[in-house]
């Protein structure tokens, strides 16, 4: 999917702290696919956390990792 203007209206945000190697991965991966590291993100970890919430476990906690394949 490519940049361009959304179906729907996003309207919250979200500030994320990463070290400079995890924004050259994440930069890395959504530059191959040409989408916005946004996107990427909602794309991997919102239904990785969906998945876990439906199976009862733990969404997300501080410190762990999300893998972007």
């Amino acid at each position: 999917m490519s940049r361009g203007t959304e179906t729907r209206q996003l309207t919250a945000g979200v500030y994320v702290r990463l070290s400079p190697a995890d924004y050259d991965v994440l930069r890395g991966e959504a530059e191959r696919r040409d989408i916005s590291i946004a996107q990427l993100l909602r794309e991997e970890a919102l239904p990785a956390c969906r998945g876990a919430a439906d199976r009862g476990g733990a969404i997300i906690g501080a410190g762990d990792e999300v893998s972007v394949a």
